[in-house]
């Protein structure tokens, strides 16, 4: 998606990737910067941890302030071989 809205009203409250393949056969790592340069956000899967989408707030829990951010996404697979990705996502909570 290029943006989403978390403000409670049921649609579009998380920037979730789809179709992205959680399984024990592929590591995930997922991090949130501000326009500052400043990691905001992290999930992984690596590890046995649990993957969460992105909510619009930190890692501390604070809510964000609306603005672009940027998202680079590492995908690992069991060969080792590393797809990265990554891009801007909106957030607005209007």
């Amino acid at each position: 998606p290029q943006g989403f809205s978390p403000n409670g009203d049921e649609w579009n409250n998380t920037f979730r990737i789809e179709g992205l393949n959680l399984s024990s056969r592929q590591v995930a790592e997922l991090n949130i910067i501000n326009g500052a340069g400043t990691v905001v956000f992290t999930t992984t899967n690596r590890d046995g941890k649990e993957w969460v989408d992105w909510d619009g707030k930190n890692n501390k829990g604070i809510e964000l302030p609306d603005g672009t951010y940027y998202y680079l996404l590492k995908l690992t697979s069991l060969d080792k071989s590393v797809r990265k990705k990554s891009g801007f996502i909106e957030l607005k909570r209007h």
